[in-house]
């Protein structure tokens, strides 16, 4: 699952910037920060998703799905512009 802003959509589930392309394309403007649900386990983003959100000024954080939907939810209360990728557990 995708979420940026308002908008919920799929996406490949892969954490890479073809990936999100979504993202950089349409939730740059709208978002500051990038939440990454990879699943059960843990894996640092590549180096090229890193300056990819580095470049578009967009913040980037990756956990497990239960992690990510946690702070998402947190920061999404808060009023903050979000774009979460989830991948099922």
């Amino acid at each position: 699952m995708l979420i940026i802003g308002e908008l919920i959509t799929s996406w490949s589930g892969k954490a890479s910037v073809a990936g999100l392309d979504a993202v950089f394309q349409a939730g740059v403007q709208q978002c500051e920060l990038l939440i990454l649900g990879l699943g059960l386990g843990w894996a640092p983003p590549s180096p090229a998703l890193k300056a990819a959100c580095r470049a578009a000024n967009l913040g980037l954080e990756a956990l497990g799905t239960v992690e990510a939907v946690r702070l998402y939810n947190l920061l999404a209360r808060d009023g903050r512009y979000l774009a979460a990728a989830l991948n099922p557990i």
